[in-house]
């Protein structure tokens, strides 16, 4: 089913981004498609704009989702499981140059490009990361917890459902030789309070771990063929390192655009040794130089959250570390992922244990044991 974005706001200088783009992606774009840009000499307005680019109103037009595929260059990753969207090939007449719209996790459809340096995210029922990012730029005094998150431009609501215009992140990267990009979901707890609260024994959930694991039940979960949702969370968490470590490797595009890992692979990675191979794989093809900077950034985000009143007072469920790096040496790290992270009725040190009530998440233990990694494969 094609999502429906908001208009694109557009001016004429957004003609040979758009054809510069392409190029470098060996990209054909129709010529109805530019002369639908040239004609565009003005900035538009978001509630209006160019219509054709996000509803296909008839057949000379692009598919909506094709062309957002096309556009989405430098897309952000995303709610839980979050990750980024690249190009890593695109089908062409040139059966050599075959190249296919890769994203690497989360909901296919959540992105579309606002322009050059912003992307619109699509906000699922319940998320509550448009309140976190406007509370976070709009309201605290904390310029330290804005520098380790992506920049905040505003919401806005198209066809009754609701998004949010950010930075993206991508755009602070040189693409000519390829990007590298990790997404590790960072906490010991994945799921919300309130989302396992109900005790009730689920049948369902059962044959979902058997099928997963048919030993991982108890002899009275066999007996009565039935766990709780709660059980089958903590199951879960267990296949992966989020359990040992406090975090699990959500996603890697490595800066070889042929090298991808099966996502597969990555739920069953979780044991320390595993993670930290796969890790000094990611960061092989960059310097030094660039891992020391990037070991001093996770250190400076560790810094900004310890001293931060916002940071003490929510449970980071979902939440991850996106790691970047390019061929010119440049790297870099933010803190993203924001939908289910909620406030704590009492202040949390992210670090203790999780037991029903104290919505402690683990997220500072992940994160030390994070950086623990990254120096041991410097």
């Amino acid at each position: 089913m094609t999502t429906e974005f908001p208009p694109l706001q557009c001016s004429s200088a957004f003609v040979p981004w758009l054809i510069q783009a392409a190029a470098e992606r060996n990209v054909e774009i129709s010529a109805n498609l530019l002369e639908c840009v040239k004609n565009v000499q003005k900035p538009v307005k978001k509630t209006r704009g160019l219509n054709w680019l996000m509803n296909k109103r008839n057949g000379n037009h692009p598919k909506t989702y094709d062309l957002l595929q096309l556009l989405a260059l430098n897309a952000l990753e995303f709610t839980a499981p979050a990750s980024a969207a690249f190009f890593v090939d695109k089908e062409t007449k040139d059966e050599e140059n075959r190249r296919t719209f890769v994203q690497l996790s989360g909901h296919p459809g959540s992105f579309a490009p606002a322009g050059p340096n912003s992307i619109w995210k699509k906000q699922p029922a319940g998320s509550a990361e448009c309140e976190i990012y406007t509370n976070i730029w709009k309201h605290l005094n904390e310029p330290e917890l804005q520098r380790i998150i992506p920049e905040y431009h505003n919401k806005l609501e198209w066809n009754n459902e609701l998004f949010i215009e950010m930075e993206d992140l991508l755009m602070n990267f040189n693409n000519d030789n390829g990007l590298a990009v990790m997404d590790l979901k960072i906490g010991k707890r994945t799921f919300l309070e309130s989302e396992v609260s109900n005790l009730k024994e689920r049948e369902d959930l059962y044959l979902k771990m058997v099928k997963i694991d048919p030993k991982a039940p108890t002899p009275t979960e066999h007996k009565t063929k039935t766990v709780t949702k709660l059980r089958y969370m903590q199951f879960r968490e267990q296949l992966s390192s989020t359990n040992e470590i406090g975090f699990r490797i959500e996603a890697i595009k490595f800066i070889d655009k042929s090298d991808l890992l099966d996502t597969n692979e990555l739920k069953r990675t979780k044991t320390e040794n595993e993670v930290r191979r796969l890790i000094s794989k990611f960061l092989h093809s960059t310097t030094l130089e660039a891992k020391q900077l990037l070991c001093s950034r996770l250190e400076e985000i560790r810094r900004t959250l310890e001293l931060s009143e916002f940071f003490k007072n929510h449970e980071m469920i979902g939440s991850s570390i996106l790691l970047i790096y390019d061929g010119k040496g440049k790297i870099g790290a933010w803190m993203i992922d924001f939908a289910k992270t909620m406030k704590s009725p009492h202040t949390l040190d992210h670090r203790s244990d999780w037991k029903m009530g104290n919505h402690e998440d683990g997220f500072l233990t992940g994160l030390d044991n994070l950086i623990k990694i990254i120096q041991q494969v410097i």
